[in-house]
């Protein structure tokens, strides 16, 4: 894992985001490269020894250093590999000691559009579960899409109320 320079950045905006995720839930490049250039924006990747990307992970760094994990992807054909685990897992290793936390959003299974949907919300959910995050009891909703909110560990313990102000916080500013 490594982190990433402005034109891989663009790269994976340009090549792979689309691919993982769906167009109304990508931000603006603008906003993004504006965010980048303030030093307010991080992505890390995951490549296999040809130089290929498994995975990517791109992060917001908001106000006392509470992060939120913007985008986080496992190339399509790597899944079900223990590929996304263990990228998160040197991700957290790599954040640990330098940040007070990473906010994540994920999906409310409650308000898929069918059970599909649901079931690939709450296994999204469960993969975050099932790698150290915490489940921090908060329900957002951003840009008209109902989320809940789980915590990676850094520096500081997951607190219902700081995470939710770091949130409102991280809101404000994106």
């Amino acid at each position: 894992m490594r982190l990433i320079g402005k034109d891989e950045l663009k790269y994976i905006y340009d090549d792979l985001m689309s691919v993982h995720f769906p167009q109304d839930e990508i931000k603006p490049w603008k906003k993004i490269s504006a965010l980048w250039d303030e030093g307010k924006y991080h992505g890390y990747i995951w490549e296999n020894e040809k130089k290929n990307i498994i995975g990517y992970a791109l992060l917001f760094q908001g106000p006392n250093n509470y992060w939120l994990l913007d985008y986080y992807a496992v190339n399509s054909k790597e899944r079900n590999k223990g590929y996304g685990s263990r990228f998160l897992g040197e991700l957290k290793a790599e954040l640990a000691d330098k940040i007070a936390g990473v906010i994540i959003e994920t999906e409310n299974p409650a308000y898929g559009k069918d059970e599909a949907e649901k079931d690939l919300r709450r296994r999204r959910i469960n993969f975050y579960l099932r790698n150290g995050c915490e489940n921090s009891g908060i329900l957002s909703i951003a840009q008209g899409v109902e989320y809940v909110i789980l915590y990676m560990k850094g520096q500081q313990d997951c607190e219902k109320n700081a995470v939710a102000e770091h949130l409102m916080q991280i809101y404000a500013l994106v």
